[in-house]
């Protein structure tokens, strides 16, 4: 028999929230995300600018020790640490080299 967990996990988040138990901190931090990830300008910034804010929170390549919303979720797993370059980049700079090479 197959238990659709996944679809429960997202179900009981989505009642968690719609009941209110959410933090303020964690409903403002989602909707900075929903704003800054709709926004072409911010996200580019966000993605550039991310390494660099979470320089002092990194250790090893991650952070175990995260600021705000990620504090509580860190506490008990590490989340990655941003690298210094993204897959936009990477990809534009690939594409380039192809073009040369090709």
């Amino acid at each position: 028999m197959k238990i659709p967990l996944h679809e429960q996990l997202i179900r009981h988040r989505e009642i968690y929230v719609e009941e209110g138990y959410a933090d303020k901190s964690e409903e403002a931090a989602m909707a900075a995300f929903g704003i800054g990830s709709s926004t072409p300008s911010l996200f580019k910034m966000a993605t550039q600018g991310a390494p660099v804010f979470a320089k002092p929170f990194s250790h090893e390549g991650t952070i175990s020790n995260g600021p705000g919303p990620l504090k509580d979720w860190t506490k008990i797993r590490e989340f990655p640490a941003p690298h210094g370059s993204n897959f936009r980049k990477w990809f534009k700079d690939h594409k380039k080299g192809e073009r040369r090479n090709g």
